[in-house]
């Protein structure tokens, strides 16, 4: 279909040539250079009734958006997500099946956007400490391999004599928030992170 509509709107061949030289309807060939298709706009066609709400373009930076917010330990919940992406909606005037009393987009759209990105993946949010989030950077990374470069020439020891000395059972990381007295909610969400598995 899209070398037949091609051809068509560069006017290298009319309707019936094209019908006839690649095979399909003659009227259905009309429908899609006129952008007059229900369920088709030019060469691409969506089955089914709902369409999409946002754009490649659009959807990409959301993505993008998502990434680099759990990259900064600042991951995003399926509510965030539904929050933004009514927003989004609302604030370029995109007409949505969204819930505007909630404010929200709905589980079927999340459901929709995953499938569509597979770099994205749902999970419990693991906890990190600030201060090991903070040190976890191009600078200290660098600084540690250099003393260790220079500690390993100093004292010429083999590979295999390096241990990994971890703070098993001391923890840095503060734990679930108390619920006591109803002062804080201590529900689990999931964040969103990048799928490197």
């Amino acid at each position: 279909m899209a070398p037949a509509v091609d051809d068509v709107r560069c006017a290298r061949l009319g309707y019936l040539a094209a019908s006839k030289q690649y095979g399909v309807p003659k009227s259905t060939l009309e429908r899609r250079v006129k952008n007059k298709n229900k369920v088709a706009t030019g060469v691409t066609k969506t089955l089914g009734s709902k369409k999409r709400v946002f754009s490649d373009d659009m959807e990409y930076e959301l993505v993008q958006y998502i990434l680099r917010m759990q990259e900064l330990f600042f991951g995003l919940t399926i509510m965030d997500l539904r929050r933004m992406a009514f927003e989004l909606a609302e604030r370029n005037g995109i007409a949505c099946p969204f819930n505007v009393a909630k404010g929200l987009a709905g589980e079927d759209w999340v459901r929709s956007f995953l499938s569509r990105h597979p770099s994205l993946s749902v999970r419990t949010p693991e906890a990190t400490s600030a201060a090991r989030a903070r040190g976890f950077n191009r600078v200290s990374v660098q600084e540690f391999f250099t003393l260790l470069e220079s500690i390993h020439d100093k004292s010429h020891f083999d590979p295999t004599r390096v241990f990994n000395v971890d703070e098993t059972g001391i923890t840095t990381v503060q734990g679930k928030p108390s619920t006591k007295h109803g002062r804080c909610d201590a529900r689990k969400e999931t964040s969103w992170q990048l799928d490197i598995s």
